[in-house]
């Protein structure tokens, strides 16, 4: 899971300016990010949305990888809705770095395999590939994250959990004065000066 400090990050946002769609109105301000690593043996995806309205009926949300020149698309699958928003969890065995543009639709559940109707688009952000170190999966354990701060930045701007992990952050400041939190658990380090 990703905490909603994530989405601070918008690179994906609406296309649809307020239209109806499929009977799903946005609110023309649905907006999320794509982030992607290749690790050298896989390419890691994680899609996180807010502001999508709930599909009708059979219909759902679908994540695309877009390669711009020369132009070709992938599907990533359809998303998973988790404690009210909407993400996308996609891997490979095959490099997707060139597929630099995301894009997330509103299917009907009619077989085609073409994108319909373009929600949110925009660009995807290339991450270290330690931010996928922990996959997607209903296990839990003790994860021990080593993040350091300088001068306006972090060396991970997100971090990948399971629900019911245990997780241990060593925080390393090597430039000016910092600390890390997460405002939802109240959880932060003491001010460390360099």
């Amino acid at each position: 899971m990703v905490s909603n400090s994530a989405f601070a990050a918008v690179t994906v946002t609406d296309v649809t300016k307020g239209a109806e769609l499929r009977g799903v109105t946005t609110s023309a301000d649905a907006a999320g990010f794509a982030k992607v690593a290749w690790d050298g043996t896989t390419f890691n995806l994680h899609g996180g949305f807010t502001g999508l309205s709930d599909p009708i009926g059979d219909d759902f949300y679908e994540g695309w990888l877009v390669r711009q020149s020369p132009f070709a698309f992938i599907s990533t699958g359809e998303l998973e809705k988790i404690d009210g928003e909407y993400h996308d969890f996609f891997n490979s065995s095959i490099d997707y770095s060139e597929y630099d543009f995301y894009v997330l639709t509103l299917e009907p559940n009619d077989g085609n395999d073409a994108p319909a109707d373009h929600i949110l688009e925009g660009a995807t952000t290339l991450v270290d590939a330690s931010v996928f170190a922990k996959k997607d999966d209903t296990s839990t354990s003790d994860v021990v994250i080593n993040l350091t701060g300088e001068n306006f930045k972090y060396s991970q701007d997100t971090i990948v959990v399971n629900k019911g992990d245990t997780v241990t952050v060593n925080f390393e400041n090597i430039d000016g004065f910092h600390d890390w939190g997460v405002d939802e658990f109240d959880a932060w380090t003491e001010r460390v000066q360099t």
